[in-house]
């Protein structure tokens, strides 16, 4: 007979995990929101291939992408950055 408590740490290690995929699954898409509202507030409309595109980035591209969307001064001129 197994022991009711033999997968609970096996359980708790799971949730863990969970727990932190969503939360950066969350930060990533906040930044990548913040992004595309920045690049809007600087260059007006964005295409909507360029926001798809952003939705697969990592955080580090995405503060990568902000940096360059703050630097460049045209929405070709950070698209010719970001290809």
């Amino acid at each position: 007979m197994k022991h009711p408590l033999s997968n609970v740490h096996y359980n708790y290690y799971d949730e863990k995990i969970g727990l932190h995929q969503g939360i950066q699954q969350g930060i990533q898409q906040g930044m990548q929101r913040q992004l595309v509202r920045l690049l809007q507030r600087r260059f007006g409309e964005i295409p909507q291939e360029l926001v798809v595109r952003l939705e697969g980035e990592s955080v580090e591209k995405l503060e990568s992408l902000m940096d360059t969307a703050i630097a460049v001064n045209s929405l070709d001129e950070f698209l010719q950055s970001y290809n």
